[in-house]
């Protein structure tokens, strides 16, 4: 490869406050700490065990998106599904996910 300029990794905390997709906010920041995969150290990866969370990338932007993406359809997929069609886990997945995230106010 023809690199041209190398610069530090940036692996500090990254901090969800909304969705950028959906008017639904953090009711707490959600603080992610990216790792290099084990296999290749190409990847910035996040999880989030709680939440379901597990995002990887080659950037920092990408996984940035990532996050977005999968905490929009997190919220859609579970948050705003009834009860009645989700099986238990799904059920204690939707309650996680509404105990630490909102329609934002302004949306409401």
């Amino acid at each position: 490869m023809d690199v041209t300029r190398v610069e530090p990794l940036d692996l500090s905390p990254l901090h969800i406050t909304e969705l950028d997709r959906l008017p639904v906010r953090m009711n707490e920041a959600l603080e992610l700490t990216p790792v290099l995969d084990e296999e290749s150290q190409q990847y910035l990866c996040v999880e989030d065990q709680s939440l379901g969370l597990n995002a990887f990338a080659l950037n920092r932007a990408q996984l940035l998106d990532e996050i977005q993406q999968q905490l929009a359809m997190l919220w859609t997929e579970y948050a705003c599904a009834s009860d009645d069609a989700l099986d238990d886990d799904a059920r204690a997945l939707k309650r996680r996910l509404l105990d630490r995230m909102e329609v934002s106010r302004a949306q409401a």
